[in-house]
C-alpha cells in the first residue's frame, strides 16, 4: 500500500510540473509573437500601446498589445495573453488564454469611447473531485473522494464596451464591461457581464 501511495504522489507531482511547463511554453510563445507584432514595420507608424489587463478578456490578469490601423482613432486590433482560475466546492480550474480582437475608438483628443469583439483560446487544467464507492472494513460500502485531473482546450467569445483615456504623457487607462459566451464543446463558463480594467503606455 505505501508503494502505491508513493507512486500516486509521484504521478500527481509530475502532472503539476507538466502543467506548469505547458503554461510557461505558451506564455513565452505569446510574448514572442507580441514583440514581433509591436516591432513590425506594418504597425510602427500607428498609434499603439501595451497594457496590463484585469478581468474581462484577460480572465483574471494579463497583458496585451493594441494598435490602430490608421491614425490615433478608428479601427484597430488587440492581442494578448491572460491567466485565469476558478475554485468551487468540487472543482478547480486554471489556465492560459490568448484573446484576439478587432476594436474601434470613437472620439478626439484624450477621451475615447471603445467597442470591440474577439475570441480567446487557450489551454486549461481541471481538477474535479468525484465520489467513488469503497468497501469499508465491516463489509459495508461507502463513498470516498476521488480527484480527476484533465487538460483541455477552452474558448469564449467576448465583447468590450467602455471608456479609454489616452493622456498626453502616454498613460492609457481603460474600463468597461465585457460580456462573454463560451461556444461548442470547449466553451468556458464565465460571468455573462464581467468588468475590465487596464493600465498601460501609448507610444
Amino acid at each position: 500500500m505505501p508503494k502505491v501511495k508513493l507512486f500516486s504522489i509521484t504521478i500527481s507531482s509530475f502532472c503539476r510540473t507538466l502543467q506548469s511547463e505547458i503554461i510557461r511554453f505558451i506564455m513565452k510563445k505569446v510574448v514572442a509573437v507580441l514583440l514581433a507584432i509591436a516591432l513590425s514595420p506594418v504597425v510602427m507608424a500607428q498609434d499603439r500601446n501595451v497594457r496590463l489587463d484585469l478581468f474581462g478578456a484577460a480572465n483574471v490578469v494579463g497583458a496585451s498589445y493594441d494598435a490602430r490601423f490608421k491614425g490615433d482613432s478608428g479601427l484597430g486590433f488587440a492581442v494578448g495573453v491572460g491567466y485565469g482560475f476558478g475554485i468551487g466546492n468540487w472543482y478547480e480550474i486554471h489556465g492560459v488564454g490568448v484573446p484576439v480582437e478587432i476594436n474601434y475608438l470613437a472620439g478626439r483628443g484624450k477621451h475615447h469611447f471603445e467597442i470591440g469583439a474577439g475570441m480567446s483560446n487557450g489551454v486549461y487544467f481541471d481538477k474535479i473531485t468525484e465520489s467513488k464507492t469503497v468497501t469499508l472494513p465491516d463489509g459495508s460500502t461507502g463513498t470516498a473522494p476521488k480527484e480527476v485531473r484533465t487538460t483541455q482546450w477552452g474558448n469564449f467569445l467576448y465583447a468590450n464596451v467602455g471608456y479609454r483615456l489616452r493622456a498626453e504623457n502616454g498613460l492609457v487607462f481603460r474600463c468597461g464591461l465585457s460580456p462573454s459566451y463560451g461556444i461548442g464543446k470547449y466553451g468556458l463558463s464565465k460571468s455573462v457581464f464581467s468588468p475590465y480594467l487596464s493600465l498601460g503606455y501609448s507610444f
